[in-house]
């Protein structure tokens, strides 16, 4: 899983704003809310794979566009988890073909 301190951090940002992350894990809440306010720099190591495992993995990440098959950007991340699966652009040109 790529982690770029920005994309990410705004990516955890939605998923508390939008409350996609698991209310009853006051774990996966108490470390995403860390990274909201004190960025992914703060966090340990054992913090950082403990909130990957059980906080983003399996359920919102995908490691890339089911069409292209490149990177999906954390920006992107939450549309293609919940809707297409898909990278923007590639949605866009599948969009576009219907």
């Amino acid at each position: 899983m790529k982690v770029d301190p920005t994309g990410f951090e705004g990516y955890v940002k939605e998923l508390l704003e939008f409350k996609r992350l698991d209310d009853s894990n006051d774990m996966v809440i108490g470390i995403a809310k860390l990274i909201a306010t004190k960025g992914i720099e703060a966090l340990t190591e054992p913090q950082l794979f403990a909130f990957t495992k059980h906080g983003i993995l399996p359920h919102l990440y995908l490691g890339e566009c089911g069409r292209c098959a490149h990177d999906i950007p954390w920006s992107e991340m939450l549309v293609a988890v919940e809707e297409s699966g898909n990278c923007a652009y590639c949605q866009h040109l599948i969009d576009k073909d219907d």
